[in-house]
């Protein structure tokens, strides 16, 4: 009988046994799971499969042609990162129209509130509302234009190419947190001592990375 467990890495897949090149990992790979036992150095290996604990796929709230696109599959980018762009000219004329509106029409609530009857006030400061609202959402939609990583990871997928028309909700890329990954691995009944023993010591080292180790933890069962 075999059982199932997992580990997690720990962070992170770039500060592994003096490697000098950085490296990413997508969401599912095979890996070689070693368990090493702190006092009486038996070591154990077994194959497991290493997953994103965390990804999303990035995707705009707006629709429009695809001006920028920088990124490209397995780079690392950072928080705040630009991802992607796409046309603002039609968005940006609607801002404009709609900010002047706005702005009418809050000056003109201002005027009312001193000169015309409470009916009238009422009328204009309906008007207002609407203005400002249509205001904050080409505001919002100027702002959505652009796509940004929400988290330090790496660009696993590119669902898109650049000058593509996409629409909203349409996803871009497929972001990656490689900080932190899981790792599933079966064991025998045979070893399951080595997960009893102080401190036991978990070690990974990816098929495609040979020679680099990185450390991990016991996760859950």
């Amino acid at each position: 009988m075999k059982n199932i467990y997992v580990i997690a890495l720990a962070a992170i897949l770039f500060q592994g046994c003096g490697q000098k090149k950085e490296m990413t990992a997508p969401a599912t790979r095979p890996v070689k799971t070693t368990i090493v036992e702190s006092r009486s150095v038996i070591r154990k290996d077994f194959s497991g499969i290493v997953e994103a604990v965390e990804y999303v796929k990035l995707a705009f709230r707006v629709s429009g042609q695809i001006i920028s696109l920088p990124v490209i599959e397995g780079e690392k980018v950072k928080k705040g990162q630009l991802i992607a762009a796409i046309d603002p000219r039609d968005i940006a004329l609607q801002y404009a129209a709609t900010k002047s509106s706005y702005e009418t029409a809050s000056a003109q609530v201002e005027r009312n509130k001193r000169l015309l009857s409470r009916q009238e006030y009422e009328i204009s400061l309906s008007n207002y509302q609407k203005a400002k609202s249509e205001y904050e959402l080409s505001s919002n939609n100027m702002r959505d234009t652009k796509l940004t990583a929400p988290f330090d990871g790496s660009i696993e997928k590119r669902l898109v190419e650049n000058y593509q028309r996409v629409n909203s909700g349409e996803g871009i890329v497929q972001l990656v947190n490689t900080q932190n990954l899981r790792i599933k691995f079966t064991i025998p009944d045979a070893y399951l001592y080595l997960l009893r023993a102080k401190d036991p010591r978990f070690l990974v080292e990816f098929d495609t990375f040979k020679g680099h180790v990185f450390k991990a933890r016991l996760e859950s069962t």
